[in-house]
């Protein structure tokens, strides 16, 4: 009875043992073959075997620790350090397994267990100071004394600083430690577009230049929805990009430009006459184009005409 005991027990040893193909030399391992004199990691992830030339696998006996072994390190689960090339990380996962990252090397910084690349600024993690990844993975940092500055909005106030707070209506002051005290009154409703702030009832144009908002109740914005024509608005009128036009002195031109720019001539103006199209000075005479009469261009400016009767076959 112990013999069958003792020749199940060796059945059983042999296989949980590696394979080894003794003929060739080489040890197989699961779905894994190895060469005699290959080295590879042991199923504990912490100790190293290695294949002898008659398919004999050795293995150290060192006592595994809950972590990885890299490089001739340990960390602990969790723990983030960089690669051996300098510029990428790495990470310590569960089942002692690193996890590196794979990209082309620059120079990388780790801090705070997070990698940034060269030129990156980051939080210091102390509240207040800020750090940035320089050359060669090194990280500077500033050395702001914390007690002495508040951190509001990710701007830093000096004690005794006030500024406005968030809600655009009360007022904050930053005291001794970095303590923030705000007024806390109701604050009044506004309304917020494009950036800017608008009292309830206020007008303002809309983003697309031509139709109008109102600040409602309770911050809500209200637009009219005219269809906005692609040109220029000027005194009361509307141009297509490209039209010239008179100037409201009488005297300067105007152009229409893309973005409903309107960009007029600055001359000084005198009183000139419009006539059929074109303009004559004050004193000017001209064929009144009938033929036979002659007009004048006098102040007003006015076209005064001759009021001869026109023989058609002269």
């Amino acid at each position: 009875m112990k013999s069958l005991i003792f020749l199940s027990a060796i059945i059983a040893l042999a296989f949980l043992m590696p394979a080894c193909d003794n003929e060739d030399g080489v040890c197989v391992v699961g779905d894994k073959t190895y060469a005699a004199g290959e080295s590879f990691t042991a199923a504990d992830g912490c100790n190293t075997c290695t294949c002898s030339a008659n398919g004999a696998i050795g293995c150290t006996e060192m006592a595994c620790l809950p972590g990885c072994s890299y490089e001739g390190r340990y960390y602990e689960i969790g723990a983030a350090f960089p690669s051996p090339d300098g510029c990428n990380g790495c990470v310590c996962a569960e089942g002692g397994q690193v996890l590196c990252t794979l990209r082309d090397c620059v120079p990388i910084c780790v801090h705070g267990g997070r990698f940034y690349d060269v030129g990156d600024t980051f939080h210091a993690g102390d509240g207040c100071n800020t750090c940035s990844c320089e050359a060669e993975g090194v990280v500077s940092c500033s050395e702001i004394d914390c007690n002495r500055v508040c951190v509001y909005g990710e701007v830093l106030y000096d004690v005794g600083d006030t500024f406005p707070s968030s809600d655009g209506c009360n007022t904050c002051v930053c005291s001794n430690f970095g303590i923030l005290n705000c007024t806390l009154r109701d604050c009044a409703p506004v309304c917020e577009a494009q950036g800017r702030f608008y009292d309830v009832g206020a007008t303002f144009p809309a983003a697309d230049g031509c139709n109008t908002c109102t600040c409602g109740e309770g911050g809500a914005v209200a637009c009219t929805e005219m269809a906005c024509v692609q040109g220029c608005k000027h005194e009361g009128s509307v141009y297509e990009v490209g039209d010239t036009f008179p100037s409201s002195d009488g005297c300067n031109a105007c152009v229409c430009n893309e973005g409903g720019e309107v960009v007029c001539t600055l001359r000084a103006c005198v009183e000139v006459c419009e006539h059929q199209g074109r303009f004559y000075e004050v004193g000017a005479s001209f064929p009144a184009g009938d033929g036979c009469n002659t007009c004048t261009c006098e102040s007003g400016p006015v076209v005064s005409c001759t009021e001869m009767v026109c023989d058609p076959e002269s």
